[in-house]
């Protein structure tokens, strides 16, 4: 393994220097740009610390900030803001306290001169790292390691199981996250049938049936063996999770026995039941309504034969009873109509899918046409 040389900085929370008797707005961004810093959010610390000196200029603020620019490996603005205090400073004990971080930025700029810098996770984190096959550990005191540039081999471990192998370059004198490489991968386990099939993602090849890390986020997987047909499947990997991925090609062989099978019969067979029923019901429902118009028209029939007039009551109530059969034979006549288009839409993407040959062949119904007649036959 290349050397690592360890980044020792200041303790991980900021110097407890006089802030009291502050703003409530500038207390609070103060105490948020704190938690950043302690979680290792350095640029978040700068950003929430920066807003509490705005809102009040308190000195111990600009040590702070400074503080945070050092972990963040902005050293020159760190270098400033170090100087700004140390200035501004009105003890001893203050201008020894910056002079220290002054010295330890300078000596960091040398090491960074030859060297890169690699971030870690906060003190605490579940995530086991391994950096040229040997691990690594980051506490309150150690947040980053100097390493020599060029390409590293990452290894991260986590519970349950689950491992991520990667290749960073790291630059001269710049510095990579470890969190944020975590974030951009994922792992990818991909078991396929036949075991010999070619498995490619986004165009490169992929081995099968071990876990492999890749690029978090979408990919399409195409799997491909000679005398198969070709699967194109499109996956989304989660970051820092594994994702399996089952496929099974099909042979040519069980596509062309699917294939001649034919149109399966009972689809168009119930649809056409269901159109015969639905039309037979609205024609019913259709002459019970005419019929009802006609009692309306007709009159009462009394007991000795004579006819009279429907009463206003009568008319209505004939009137409503019509109105029903009416609506009823709507419906039918839409049932009827919807099975009619499921029959038709059903067998013609069927066909289109078909060769010709095999779609003629794989209709269940034979239309034949003769001299006065028309027959349709139907197998079932």
């Amino acid at each position: 393994m290349r050397p690592i040389v360890p980044v020792l900085l200041a303790a991980a929370l900021l110097p407890a220097l006089a802030y009291a008797q502050s703003p409530s707005d500038a207390r609070v961004h103060y105490e948020t740009g704190k938690a950043a810093f302690a979680d290792g959010r350095y640029k978040d610390a700068i950003h929430e610390l920066q807003i509490a000196y705005d809102l009040d200029p308190n000195p111990a603020l600009i040590y702070n900030i400074a503080r945070a620019y050092e972990e963040d490996l902005q050293l020159d603005k760190a270098l400033t803001l170090f100087q700004q205090f140390a200035d501004g400073a009105g003890s001893a004990e203050a201008r020894a306290a910056a002079g220290t971080r002054i010295q330890a930025v300078r000596e960091l700029k040398k090491k960074l001169g030859l060297y890169g810098v690699v971030r870690g996770w906060p003190a605490g984190a579940y995530v086991e790292v391994l950096i040229d096959g040997d691990a690594v550990t980051f506490d309150e005191k150690q947040r980053s390691l100097v390493l020599p540039p060029g390409v590293h081999d990452l290894e991260f471990r986590y519970p349950g199981g689950l491992k991520m192998f990667v290749k960073e370059r790291l630059p001269l004198s710049e510095a990579i996250d470890l969190r944020e490489i975590a974030l951009r991968h994922a792992v990818i386990e991909v078991h396929v049938s036949p075991k010999d099939a070619r498995v490619q993602m986004d165009g490169n090849y992929l081995a099968a049936e071990h876990p492999t890390t890749v690029p978090a986020g979408p990919h399409t997987l195409t799997v491909e063996a000679q005398g198969y047909e070709k699967i194109v499947h499109d996956v989304v990997l989660k970051p820092e999770a594994r994702t399996p991925v089952k496929l099974a090609l099909v042979s040519f062989e069980e596509v062309a026995r699917m294939q001649a099978k034919g149109l399966p019969a009972y689809p168009l067979w119930v649809g056409g039941g269901t159109a015969v029923a639905g039309l037979v019901t609205g024609i019913t429902l259709q002459a019970l309504a005419s019929k009802e118009r006609q009692r309306i028209l007709g009159g009462a029939t009394l007991a000795d034969g004579a006819i009279r007039e429907f009463t206003q009551i009568e008319a209505q109530a004939a009137e409503d009873k019509a109105r029903r059969y009416l609506i009823g034979a709507w419906v039918g006549y839409g049932i009827a109509a919807a099975a009619v288009a499921f029959e038709a839409t059903w067998t013609v993407l069927y066909l289109q899918s078909q060769p010709k040959a095999e779609a003629a062949r794989a209709l269940p119904v034979t239309i034949t046409v003769g001299p006065g007649a028309v027959g349709l036959v139907g197998r079932f």
